[in-house]
This record gives structure tokens, C-alpha cells and sequence, in this order.
């Protein structure tokens, strides 16, 4: 239960620093989870009201809290505070700002699985009494008149995915955003360098929402036009509890939702081979600093054999920025066709040691396993379904998009749906998930090394039950859509664009 404790220290730290929406966010989340309230937790609760302007439910929480423990000094304090006098206490905090109802443009684009996320985005926002504006590129020539009607009455941010929307103009030379002057929040849900044609054109009101800390390390380093970047650790879909089937009577053994992915026109020489095969030796490395790494290494004869235009003066030891980017880009999909090796080899180990795989997705009818007996595939299945086979599965596989400090949707639906979740690590994975007690970790060096485990938690559902229910009880606090919506909208509250930790 370690995991409580550090969500207590959380939540003193939000109160402390008057993050109030943040840490109304983390208490809803709670209520979802089995943990029961011990004086602490009341205290906590009881603050919060207090500082929202619940009186009587601050009472009511610090009442509940003394019957836990009578001895707890903080509850006492508390307590004499709110029951000195006739009329309620003074509030020492503005929550005003908390309460106030923005107005929001949301872009739909014309990806399936960007609007399915935008979709919960809405929701939330909906739900908190904001008023949403939904742009769909779709119809924009005929819609056009109901946005810049909307727009009259003020608004407060764009949020869109990959760049959808961020092209339009006011007129010939003006972007509509700039003219509006409100912040775009323009989630990738890919690196950076996969979007090298469209960042130097995006409005200058732009804020990359990147999925890895990397990700905005590297906006910073190489587009230092775009002046915010931040992190936010992509979310997962809580389904509603009827729906939940007991893990021991699912009739998916192990399941892996996605396609298998490769690059055929990549750029495919000598170079990126070099690049692949580092990745391979240096899994926790980003595939940015193995290209960088690579290419600062290279002999005069591997430069001009490699870059023959660069062959003349080029010293690859001192680089600059501008020329390490145009690398990058050029090799940008060496992770991808690293990530297909390993996500291909797991799959097979499991089959291999007898272990049932159902997968859904592309590419994996390429790989010629259909008369293999423990082998199901079954094509692409729109992302609402994936969600649904996942409530039916025993285990969830994925391997991670080379986010070496980020996190995947498929992992936090996969313990949201109560599945045991066997991931590759990162270092955000690792701050807050066990391997063993929340979820299996699976090496990249020795993918085959999990099949055991997975064996030996078939044999044993009650233990593989409870790997599976405390990920979701960690996974439900702190990794679900509403979660990263809350965070969105207190970012735009505090004009807070910026990760100063990173």
C-alpha cells in the first residue's frame, strides 16, 4: 500500500500550493478505489472542502476523521477552527478561478482514434460546466459562420491532435489562432521529429502536448520557435463496472491490441543499421540520442560512404543542431522498425512456449503464423472495441512506441479493465507501477523470459488477480482521461504551459 502514502504527500503538496482542482481530481479518483479512509485521508478531505467553501461537508469529514482517530492532532486543529464561533470561518484561498466556465474550441480531425480520444477530452470538460465549441475539418466550408459566431463571446483555448486545424487562416497572411491570441493545445501523439514539415509552420500560440519528456526536451532543443512544450502522459478509458467479467473466466488467455508496424520505404543502409543495432544494445536509450551518438562516431570514411554531400569539411564530432535535426528526421524511423523486431519476437516466444495470442491490428498477417495453434489474429478493430477485448482478456501485451520516459494508452487500459498488463519499462512506468504487484515487466534483451510468469500466474488466478486489481486501484487514481483532462484545464487556468522540472 506504499502507493497510498505517496498519494497523501500528493495531496498535501496540491493543497499546500492551492492546487484545489488537482486535488479534487485525485479524491474522485479515490472514491473509485476499494481503499478505506483513515484519519489522514479525512483530514485531507475535510481540508479540501474547507478550502472550496463546503463548510458543512469539512465538518462532516473531520468529524468521521476523529472517530477513526481521536488523537490525530491535525483533525483536532481543524476541527476547533471550524466550530469556533457562530458563523463560518473565513476562507483564506480565491477559488473563483476553479469555478470559472471556459469556452473551448475542440478540432476534429479525420482520425479515427484522434477523435475517440478528443471525444473524452469533451466530456470531461462538458461535464465540469464548460462550454465546448467542436470544429469538424470535415464540414469547416460549411460550418465556418458558427465558429466565429461562437468565438464572439470570448474563448479560452484550441485544443486539437497532430497538428489537425492548426493550418487555418483568418486571412491571406494571418493565422486564425495568432489573431484570436488564445493558446492551441496541440497534443502528439507521436515524436516530434515525425512532424518535422509542420512544427516550423504552426502558429506561434501553439503548445506541443508531448507523450514523453523527451519529446519536449527535444521541441526545446530544436524548434525554439514553439516557446511552451509540456508533458502529458497519454490516459485510459475506466469501463463501468458491470462490465467487468471475473479474471478467471475470460476467454482471452493474452491479448495484443495493435497493429505490427514497419517503415518498408525507411531509409535502409549502412547507417541505419548502425542506428538499430545500438538501439538494440542500448534499449533504455531514445532513438534521437542513438542517431546523435552514431553519427558523432563516424569515421571520415563512414561519413562520406553514409552522407557523401557531407563528406567535404563536415567534422560529425562537433555538429551543429541544425544539421543533427536533418539527421534525425532522415532516420526518424528507426525506432519504429526496432520496436516491430521486438513487439514480432515477443509474440512469437509466447506462442512458442504454448501460450494462446489473440492479436488485432495490421501487419501480423504478413508474418505467415495463421496455422499456428496457440495464434489467433483477427484484423483491425476500431479503438472502443480494443478496449472491450481488453475487459475480456487475462493478460494485455504491449511494447512501448520507444517512449523511454512516457507511458502507452494500452497499458492504463489494460489495468483499467482489470487485465494483468506485461509492458517493456520506462522510467514513468517505473516511478509508479511494481513489476510483480501491479503489472509484469518484460525485458527487451530476454522478451521470452515472461512467458514463465505468465504460466505460472494461468495456474494461479487468485495471485494473477491481484497483480490485476492493484493496478487498477493505482492505475484508476492517477492514469485515466479524466485525469489528463483536469491537469489540461488547470494548466490553462494558471497559464502553467511549461514543465519547469524538466
Amino acid at each position: 500500500m506504499g502507493y497510498i502514502e505517496d498519494y497523501k504527500t500528493l495531496l498535501h503538496r496540491l493543497l499546500q500550493e492551492h492546487r484545489l482542482l488537482e486535488a479534487r481530481e485525485l479524491f474522485l479518483a479515490f472514491h473509485k478505489t476499494a481503499v478505506k479512509y483513515d484519519a489522514e485521508l479525512c483530514y485531507l478531505e475535510a481540508v479540501l472542502c474547507y478550502y472550496e467553501g463546503k463548510y458543512p461537508l469539512a465538518l462532516f469529514w473531520t468529524e468521521r476523521g476523529k472517530k477513526l482517530d481521536a488523537g490525530y492532532e491535525p483533525l483536532q486543529e481543524l476541527f476547533s477552527l471550524l466550530t469556533e464561533g457562530e458563523e463560518q470561518p473565513s476562507f483564506p484561498v480565491d477559488c473563483s478561478f476553479q469555478n470559472r466556465r471556459l469556452r473551448i474550441v475542440i478540432i476534429k480531425g479525420y482520425l479515427e482514434i484522434c477523435n475517440f480520444t478528443l471525444e473524452y477530452f469533451r466530456k470531461v470538460f462538458e461535464e465540469l460546466g464548460h462550454e465546448i465549441y467542436l470544429l469538424d475539418l470535415k464540414t469547416f466550408r460549411e460550418t465556418g459562420n458558427d465558429l466565429l459566431e461562437f468565438v464572439k463571446d470570448g474563448l479560452d483555448f484550441v485544443l486539437t491532435i497532430d497538428n489537425d486545424g492548426l493550418s487555418l487562416k483568418f486571412d491571406e497572411t494571418r493565422s486564425l489562432w495568432e489573431f484570436l491570441g488564445v493558446p492551441c493545445l496541440n497534443i502528439l501523439f507521436d515524436h516530434p521529429y515525425l512532424f518535422f514539415e509542420a512544427l516550423p509552420g504552426l502558429p506561434k500560440v501553439c503548445v506541443p502536448v508531448c507523450m514523453d519528456p523527451y519529446h519536449v526536451f527535444y521541441i526545446k532543443r530544436f524548434y525554439k520557435e514553439l516557446k511552451h512544450s509540456y508533458f502529458m502522459p497519454l490516459g485510459g478509458e475506466e469501463p463501468q463496472t458491470e462490465q467487468m467479467i471475473p479474471w478467471e473466466r475470460r476467454s482471452i488467455e493474452v491479448l495484443y491490441a495493435g497493429s505490427l508496424k514497419r517503415v518498408a520505404d525507411a531509409v535502409n543502409d549502412d547507417f541505419s543499421q548502425k542506428v538499430m543495432l545500438y538501439l538494440s544494445g542500448h534499449t533504455a536509450s531514445t532513438a534521437e540520442e542513438a542517431i546523435e551518438i552514431c553519427f558523432r562516431n563516424l569515421s571520415q570514411e563512414e561519413l562520406a560512404a553514409s552522407f557523401p554531400v557531407l563528406a567535404d569539411g563536415c567534422d560529425p564530432a562537433s555538429a551543429d543542431d541544425e544539421l543533427l535535426r536533418r539527421v534525425i528526421e532522415t532516420y526518424r524511423f528507426c525506432d519504429v522498425n526496432t520496436q516491430y523486431i521486438y513487439r514480432k519476437e515477443l509474440v512469437r516466444q509466447l506462442i512458442d512456449q504454448g501460450i494462446h495470442v489473440t492479436v488485432y491490428g495490421g501487419g501480423w498477417e504478413l508474418l505467415g503464423w495463421d496455422d499456428h495453434p496457440y495464434f489467433h489474429r483477427n484484423s483491425f478493430a476500431p479503438a472502443k472495441e480494443c478496449i472491450s477485448k481488453m475487459q475480456d482478456a487475462k493478460f494485455v501485451l504491449n511494447v512501448l512506441p520507444w517512449f523511454k520516459a512516457g507511458t502507452h494508452d494500452r497499458i492504463n487500459n489494460a489495468m483499467l479493465a482489470h487485465a494483468v498488463c506485461v509492458t517493456d519499462r520506462s522510467s514513468y512506468l517505473e516511478e509508479r507501477f511494481t513489476d510483480g504487484e501491479d503489472l509484469l515487466y518484460v525485458s527487451l534483451e530476454d522478451v521470452g523470459a515472461v512467458a514463465g510468469r505468465i504460466k505460472e500466474l494461468l495456474l494461479d488466478p487468485q495471485r494473477a488477480e491481484k497483480i490485476a486489481e492493484s493496478g487498477y486501484q493505482k492505475a484508476v487514481l492517477r492514469e485515466t482521461w479524466q485525469n489528463r483532462a483536469i491537469d489540461m484545464l488547470a494548466r490553462v487556468m494558471e497559464a502553467r504551459f511549461d514543465d519547469e522540472t524538466l
